[in-house]
């Protein structure tokens, strides 16, 4: 009793519809510009796969290629991946089940993790491509029947990759100064004081006072008087 039941967990855990298209999905991403961008490819869907080759594109004018980090989960390395192209912006995978059984993947589990660095601000985006590794899904429902899936290129099988890459703070321009409608004709200067009368060898204080004095970034004021 306690087997069965637990072949039945196994069962439901790798389940998966078989009329379903293997789905490809890359995240989502905003950054800096010349911060590292991560984009993390993951599936659904995948079950009796038993080969999958594809190749993503990119824009080099935005994103740099630093490197590629394979998961366990395919026992992938860095061989499975043709990489003579990334500095024209593409890179392909090839992998295939070879004298084993067939994989069955957990809906939503990382495939691999690409690097990058953010060359500039703006917008861009990650695409499946068939260049320099054609796309081919292999699916098999017994050991004599391998067949095709369509094209991942649909909207439905293949989707994200979308990078929002923000100017850096040394790029971002101060807003210019507030304009002020004050003109220097605007302006009125006074010396006043407090006293009227003065006395011979007597101290006297005159204060300036300003009126419409809005925005002034500098000014320059003579004072003159009679010896």
């Amino acid at each position: 009793m306690s087997r069965l039941f637990r072949f039945l967990i196994l069962g439901l855990l790798f389940c998966y519809n078989a009329d379903a298209q293997v789905t490809l999905k890359l995240t989502d991403t905003e950054v800096t510009e010349g911060d590292q961008v991560e984009i993390v490819l993951t599936v659904a869907d995948f079950g009796q796969i038993t080969r999958m080759d594809f190749s993503l594109n990119w824009d080099t004018s935005f994103l740099e290629f630093n490197s590629i980090d394979p998961e366990n989960i395919l026992a992938l390395s860095i061989n499975n991946f043709k990489r003579d192209e990334v500095d024209n912006g593409a890179i392909g995978m090839e992998w295939e089940v070879i004298g084993a059984p067939s994989i069955n993947i957990v809906d939503g589990d990382p495939i691999f993790t690409v690097f990058f660095t953010a060359k500039k601000a703006g917008t861009t985006k990650i695409d499946l491509s068939d260049f320099p590794s054609p796309v081919a899904i292999v699916r098999t429902t017994n050991s004599n029947n391998p067949f095709d899936l369509r094209d991942l290129t649909e909207d439905d099988d293949f989707s994200g990759g979308n990078i929002n890459i923000l100017p850096s703070s040394s790029d971002m321009v101060s807003p210019p100064p507030p304009t002020s409608s004050t003109s220097a004709e605007d302006i009125v200067f006074n010396l006043t004081t407090d006293k009227d009368l003065l006395c011979i060898g007597e101290e006297v204080c005159y204060q300036l006072e300003v009126e419409n004095f809005d925005s002034i970034i500098s000014f320059q004021l003579p004072i003159a008087w009679n010896k």
